[in-house]
């Protein structure tokens, strides 16, 4: 039985510590990183935008949307976006 084991990235850290840490999950073999939205800081969908940028194989998902912050609607508008990233997790591997 093989292991996949997931990175959980918050969204209040600067962008280049971000990318540099998305950078050495994918190095090291992690096969996931989770994209939370937490607070006033950083939006998952820029986040996950922005990590997908410098990564090439790591799958990207995105765990938590703050409803409080962002209209429901606006969010489930955000998903129809992503329709080519409903499955990021595989589709962003070679």
């Amino acid at each position: 039985m093989s292991w996949r084991v997931s990175v959980s990235l918050q969204n209040d850290r600067p962008l280049a510590e971000t990318l540099a840490l998305a950078r050495l999950a994918e190095e090291l073999g992690f096969a996931e990183l989770w994209i939370n939205e937490n607070g006033h800081y950083r939006g998952a969908f820029v986040q996950a935008t922005a990590i997908a940028s410098v990564t090439s194989r790591v799958g990207i998902g995105i765990g938590v949307v703050n409803p409080f912050h962002r209209h429901p609607s606006v969010i489930r508008s955000r998903q129809f976006y992503r329709t080519g990233w409903t499955t990021i997790c595989s589709s962003h591997r070679p």
